[in-house]
């Protein structure tokens, strides 16, 4: 991979029209759609079968237990929701995400 001077969607999302927004998410979707046919090495994880250092997953419990590595991409959506929660975010909007998951990645 390299690195493109560019905008992120984060920013550029608030200034997009609603026709623009569903054919970004559309793109979106037919990529993920495709990465999802790429085989997984056998799981999502860091070198050396080691969890994934992201700050998502950032807890002070030694053990850290959301970071995997995961088996499968539904282990690696239930360790985000978890953490999630566990930030104290809305346990409502969680639910809704663990059911829409597969469908927005």
């Amino acid at each position: 991979m390299e690195r493109i001077k560019g905008s992120n969607l984060e920013s550029e999302w608030p200034k997009m029209d609603q026709a623009l927004k569903e054919a970004v998410s559309s793109k979106l979707r037919s990529i993920f759609e495709e990465m999802r046919k790429i085989e997984t090495p056998g799981g999502y994880y860091s070198v050396s079968y080691r969890g994934l250092p992201d700050g998502l997953f950032w807890t002070n419990n030694p053990s850290n237990p959301f970071s995997g590595p995961f088996d499968t991409e539904t282990d690696l959506n239930n360790a985000m929701l978890a953490k999630y929660v566990e930030n104290g975010l809305s346990r409502y909007k969680a639910d809704y995400y663990s059911r829409t998951f597969k469908d927005i990645f």
